[in-house]
């Protein structure tokens, strides 16, 4: 995979936003999307079954519709992984079910960053990941 085009300030807000998911960390993740973001899920990615995509805004919206994933009632191992599409921040968002071996694809989600915070968050289906040099499942 080819190195980013990206400056230090985004190579910094994906270390910062990759150990926010990964930490559960809500305050860290308000600190890092902006007021008014925005999140849009592909039919099937980012934890939306859905059959068509949803969208939806604002930072605490935001928040509440990931409390599942973030603060689960039983042991859900989440990771993620950073990469790069189109030159923006990008994470792999894997999953291991309670008994699992491994966890498994989410979903690919791209960042976009506006005056040094997220302002969209695109998830795509899983599928996508080893096309961006991320394994299925880790």
């Amino acid at each position: 995979m080819a190195a980013p085009v990206a400056d230090r300030a985004e190579r910094e807000l994906l270390d910062r936003w990759v150990a926010a998911i990964e930490g559960s960390d809500d305050d860290a993740l308000r600190a890092l999307l902006r007021d008014d973001a925005r999140v849009s899920h592909q039919a099937g990615a980012g934890g939306h079954t859905g059959a068509e995509p949803s969208w939806y805004a604002g930072r605490e919206r935001i928040l509440d519709a990931w409390a599942p994933l973030l603060h689960p009632t039983g042991p859900l191992a989440v990771r993620a992984l950073p990469t790069w599409a189109n030159r923006q921040p990008t994470v792999g968002t894997y999953l291991r079910m309670p008994g699992a071996p491994r966890r498994t694809g989410l979903g690919l989600t791209v960042l976009t960053v506006a005056d040094g915070v997220v302002s969209e968050v695109a998830s795509f289906d899983a599928r996508l990941l080893p096309d961006f040099g991320l394994p299925a499942e880790c």
